[in-house]
């Protein structure tokens, strides 16, 4: 996890700025990712297994769309 953050260092900063509390399109309703530190696990298995992720978030949690939109996010909103 370690080697993931400061690999993603750049990118892991402008996702929480932009996303996290108090960044310019913060919005926790939405995606209360962006406000876990936890989320940076998220981010590694979106890079690593996102089809295990998938499967994994829609068996455990019942929040399918705070996924999808977390995976924008972390892929396209930077």
């Amino acid at each position: 996890m370690e080697a993931f953050a400061e690999a993603n260092r750049e990118r892991l900063v402008k996702l929480y700025s932009r996303y996290g509390p108090g960044g310019t399109s913060a919005d926790e309703s939405r995606c209360y990712l962006t406000h876990q530190p936890e989320s940076v696990v998220v981010c590694e298995r979106l890079d690593t297994v996102p089809m295990w992720l998938d499967g994994v978030w829609n068996d455990e949690i019942d929040a399918a769309l705070t996924l999808e939109r977390f995976t924008r996010y972390w892929r396209f909103g930077l």
